[in-house]
This record gives C-alpha cells, sequence and structure tokens, in this order.
C-alpha cells in the first residue's frame, strides 16, 4: 500500500477508533501525509515508490490521535516513524 492509497477506514482500523472519529482521523491523515512529505523533502509520487513510509504515516498518525492535548509530555518523533523517514530524507541540515 502507497501513501496516497492510505484511506481514513484505514488509519481508523490501526488505531481502533470509533465511526465518531472519522473526520478528526482524516485531519490526523492529512497531516500526517504533510509531515512525511516535509521531513523526507520527497515529492507525493516520490513518496508513493517507498511503501514503507506508509508505516511512517500510520505511526504518526496514532501519535497525533493519542497525543490530542494541547501540551504534550516530549516533543520528539515517533521513533520508528523517524528510523523509516530518515532512509528516504533528502532534508539534510
Amino acid at each position: 500500500m502507497t501513501i496516497s492509497e492510505i484511506k481514513v477506514e484505514t488509519v481508523q482500523a490501526y488505531i481502533r477508533a470509533d465511526d465518531e472519529e472519522l473526520e478528526t482521523l482524516n485531519i490526523l491523515l492529512i497531516a500526517s501525509k504533510a509531515a512525511v512529505m516535509s521531513y523526507t523533502g520527497l515529492t507525493v509520487d516520490q513518496l508513493d515508490e517507498h511503501e514503507d513510509l506508509t508505516v511512517a504515516v500510520m505511526l504518526l498518525c496514532a501519535d497525533l490521535y493519542d497525543n490530542r492535548q494541547f501540551s504534550v509530555e516530549h516533543n520528539r518523533i515517533n521513533p520508528a516513524a523517524k528510523l523509516i523517514m530518515d532512509l528516504y530524507s533528502t532534508n539534510l541540515l
């Protein structure tokens, strides 16, 4: 499955959320895709060449869902998502 093929229902099943959360999950999916694109510096088409980045998007969706409050105890990227995104990062600043 590529990043562009991820549906909100896939995210819902992954994080075991109720149907009432679909709108929120859609927003989190859009944000997670944008975060992976920004972090790696890859275009949408380039992201789809690497199916393992789908896992990074799903992990970010889960983290965003689990940490919806305004303040969190840490401001780190999920280590597993970071590991996957680092494989393809062109933003080496």
